[in-house]
């Protein structure tokens, strides 16, 4: 293959800059507003869509997206500051191509940051890799155009190297018309220093992917004979001489598409694609884990017990400091425009331990690239489609995945002395209970997909040993952050139950009943007896406590009582002995 590297002059130097503040319409942030899912709006028919997202040692954000109006596209760069106000929203146009940006890394310049993607001739619609770097304050510092004069090609990934220079991959089409896998690795200013294809002829292999290890070697990830949807899983390993050190084909299912890939922190390799045809259903996302031989250790392919959702697919996978996996892509939930962004966590073994998914309904939305915050948290872009246009989503979640903080509710239905709790919490895993009487229940709960793992229920009951008036406290948390809300109950006696009626105290009785001014309280045991009398609502009305009797009547206890204050109608009393007796009954007043 002869690589003919463009010079500057024969075309990127149409590339111009277009500022677009009056174009690009953003919800407007609050400072104090640490999650959110925003989208960056413009009017049709233009569309930008969200491919790459970045947050810098400053925290502030990059997002590469490409604008575009009948498939006619052009870069854009936005860069917002750590409370979202923008601060460059530029379009840098080639009035004679079409240009799509596919990834952004960090330069090893300080506060600049390196683009590359694919780069259409309109004229010709010859397709070329494409290669920027750019300073925060988005002035093109210098750019390249890869390609030769008659193929095809186009740069996936890009990856700054030990050296001080860049690493690509992508495709690169052959004689046959069909795609072979490229790597090009250029120095610090762009000339290319060496370039290579692999592949299998007749067929089409692409790297989607590319990593540098660390022993200098490169790492390529990608599809191997892909061809009418159908291919395989490729991982190729090169020493820093170029030697292929592993080549290794995988397949997950009977079809398998790989959109991204990791080196691991054990030196493995972590994979995530989907399984099934594009047009097929169901879709599937997987997960793939290989050890630093390319084995398979395991692999999990994330389905959906329900009916509703039924096609899934990712598009990047990354290892995080507790070395378990976020997988970011979108859900298909079946209905008409009703796509949705998904994120996804996956433990170490392969287990998926939470999912969240945002959209609305009416628009289809794609998670397309995540990063890790400093805060613990993600932030991730993509593009919400309407039938009109389609605009950049742009995420901020915490560590648990929430684009919130934790919001505390909770519904009481009580029922005599035992109380139902329904736990109504918005973005919380963490739960605290306090009951008002010194008993608690503190549990940690992903509520959002009961079918992933068993967890305490949403509803339960606990029960109260006395009447009286207590406190409810319910704490809500995720990552650290809580919140709190805190209402009071009155229990009460509403009824007495069928067993408390059919088996009449032993403790005591009160005479007469029906009743009139005073009444006789007659106990069985000589011990110190509190009783407490309710209306027909279950409203203590009064409470009585007494000692020890000093009438005694054939082994009977008594006490008399003036209940002249209470109207006529119908009472339940409560009695509990200070040894632990207790009995419940109704009496009537005349």
């Amino acid at each position: 293959m002869e690589y003919i590297p463009f010079s500057i002059s024969y075309k990127m130097l149409r590339f111009f800059f277009l500022n677009i503040l009056l174009l690009l319409k953003l919800n407007v942030f609050s400072q104090s507003e640490k999650y959110f899912y925003k989208v960056m709006t413009v009017s049709p028919p233009w569309s930008i869509n969200g491919i790459v997202v970045k947050q810098h040692q400053d925290s502030s954000y990059i997002i590469g997206s490409n604008k575009f109006v009948n498939n006619d596209g052009d870069n854009q760069l936005i860069h917002l500051d750590k409370y979202n106000k923008i601060l460059l929203d530029s379009t840098y146009i080639d009035t004679n191509s079409s240009v799509g940006i596919k990834d952004l890394q960090f330069s090893h310049i300080q506060n600049h940051y390196i683009t590359t993607g694919h780069y259409q001739t309109r004229s010709t619609n010859k397709w070329d890799s494409f290669v920027t770097l750019f300073d925060f304050k988005g002035k093109l510092v210098w750019e390249k155009i890869l390609g030769d004069t008659t193929s095809d090609n186009g740069s996936r990934s890009i990856k700054p190297t030990f050296d001080g220079g860049y690493i690509l991959a992508g495709f690169w089409e052959d004689s046959s018309g069909y795609w072979d896998a490229n790597v090009i690795k250029i120095d610090s200013i762009g000339n290319v220093e060496w370039d290579t294809t692999l592949g299998d002829y007749g067929r089409n292999d692409v790297f989607v992917w590319v990593e540098q290890s660390s022993d200098g070697g490169f790492v390529f990830g990608g599809l191997f004979g892909y061809l009418f949807d159908k291919g395989q899983g490729w991982l190729v390993k090169m020493d820093k001489n170029r030697n292929i050190i592993l080549d290794k084909k995988f397949t997950v299912e009977p079809v398998t598409y790989v959109s991204n890939f990791r080196i691991t922190t054990d030196g493995g390799y972590v994979f995530a694609g989907k399984t099934g045809e594009f047009e097929s259903v169901p879709n599937n996302t997987y997960i793939l884990k290989l050890n630093a031989n390319g084995d398979k250790e395991w692999a999990t392919i994330l389905k959906d017990n329900s009916t509703l959702w039924f096609q899934s697919a990712p598009n990047k996978v990354l290892q995080l400091t507790d070395m378990s996996y976020i997988i970011v892509g979108s859900i298909d939930t079946g209905i008409t425009y009703s796509r949705e962004v998904l994120i996804s966590k996956i433990d170490t073994g392969g287990v998926e331990l939470w999912r969240r998914m945002y959209g609305n309904i009416g628009y289809n939305d794609y998670g397309y690239d995540f990063d890790t915050c400093s805060d613990g948290g993600f932030i991730i872009t993509g593009r919400t489609e309407t039938s009109f246009n389609s605009n950049v989503i742009f995420i901020k979640t915490n560590c648990a995945g929430f684009a919130g903080p934790p919001i505390t509710k909770f519904n009481i239905s009580p029922n005599e002395m035992k109380v139902k709790f329904e736990n109504k919490s918005d973005s919380a895993v963490n739960f605290k209970w306090y009951f008002g009487d010194g008993d608690s229940l503190v549990y940690d709960w992903d509520k959002s997909w009961l079918w992933i793992r068993k967890s305490p229920p949403d509803t339960f009951s606990h029960v109260y040993a006395d009447t009286g008036t207590y406190t409810i406290t319910l704490l809500a948390g995720a990552c650290g952050e809580w919140d709190t809300l805190r209402q009071t109950i009155t229990i009460f006696r509403t009824a007495i139950a069928k067993n408390e009626m059919e088996n009449p105290p032993s403790l005591i009785k009160i005479t007469p009943n029906p009743m009139y001014d005073v009444i006789q309280v007659e106990s069985n045991a000589n011990e110190p007896i509190r009783l407490n009398m309710f209306d027909v609502t279950g409203k203590k009305l009064v409470e009585f406590e007494f000692g020890k009797s000093v009438t005694e009547n054939k082994n009977t206890f008594v006490h008399k009582i003036n209940v002249s204050f209470l109207p006529q109608g119908i009472y339940f009393y409560r009695v509990k002995g200070k040894a632990g007796n207790s009995g419940f009954g109704k009496v009537v007043k005349m």
